[in-house]
């Protein structure tokens, strides 16, 4: 057991990082590890599969391949003993889920994630609030997203989280932008850059980078807002160099270039 929650763990500090192979990788070993022991302690299983097709997805690997994972584990998950690792598995697959549209399925995964009595309920707890706020962000419940993001920081300072300290300043950042604060909502983009990097959390450092091109935008600061498409492309290339397969790293440099087509406003000449 402890194997497949040591190389489970090292897997998620490589996906936080963007070192998408070795993640993978690490996965891999932790549901190969964890498959004699499936039919009695199924939830090593879960927690291996969500965090890997998480990984997959996020790392342009093989779609089918990573939702059949997902498929796989919310079957797994579905019983006591398999769902002892819901909290951070259904906040792997709620935010799939949320990512696929599928926003109910993301409500449920993520709000069950905050009760189900698990091993990562409370550690996991500030993704799942997170996710919750995505949500509520979306609706145009602009309070409700704040107060779930205030109780996910709340929690992080307290117990001295730093990977999700980057990551609620970033959601905090999206948020306020949303609300057409984007002044503010630079000042925690930078934030959140600034405590990613720390940590060399790339894809955060990443998703700060993008947001704040798009506030600059928004603001009319054309030479910032094209400073930071310039980041966040280096970035994209320093994050595919470490994809070991070729055609893997194409997809995700095919994946990135979506994400970092820039707005009319903004000069195209950079690359």
């Amino acid at each position: 057991m402890y194997v497949v929650i040591g190389y489970w763990g090292a897997g998620w500090v490589h996906g936080q990082r963007g070192e998408y192979s070795a993640a993978v990788a690490a996965l891999e070993a932790a549901r190969r590890a964890a498959e004699p022991f499936a039919g009695f302690i199924p939830f090593l299983s879960v927690m291996s599969e969500a965090t890997l097709g998480s990984v997959m997805l996020e790392g342009a690997f093989p779609r089918e391949a990573a939702l059949n994972y997902h498929k796989h584990a919310l079957a797994l998950s579905s019983s006591p003993v398999g769902g002892m690792s819901n909290g951070s598995a259904w906040a792997d697959m709620g935010w799939c889920a949320l990512n696929l549209g599928n926003l109910d399925l993301a409500h449920k995964l993520f709000e069950g994630a905050l009760t189900y009595p698990s091993f990562f309920r409370l550690v996991m707890r500030p993704r799942n609030l997170l996710g919750l706020a995505e949500l509520a962000k979306l609706r145009g419940d602009f309070e409700t997203a704040q107060k779930r993001i205030d109780e996910a920081r709340a929690l992080a300072e307290e117990k001295a989280m730093r990977p999700f300290q980057a990551i609620i300043a970033l959601a905090d950042g999206k948020l306020q932008a949303a609300r057409g604060l984007h002044e503010r909502a630079l000042e925690l983009f930078a934030d959140a850059e600034t405590r990613a990097a720390a940590l060399q959390m790339r894809p955060t450092i990443l998703e700060a980078q993008l947001a704040a091109a798009s506030s600059f935008t928004a603001l009319g600061r054309t030479a910032d807002a094209e400073r930071k498409y310039a980041q966040a492309h280096a970035l994209t290339n320093e994050i595919a160099a470490l994809i070991a397969d070729d055609g893997m790293r194409q997809a995700y440099l095919e994946q990135g270039s979506l994400r970092l087509e820039m707005p009319a406003s903004v000069r195209v000449n950079l690359f």
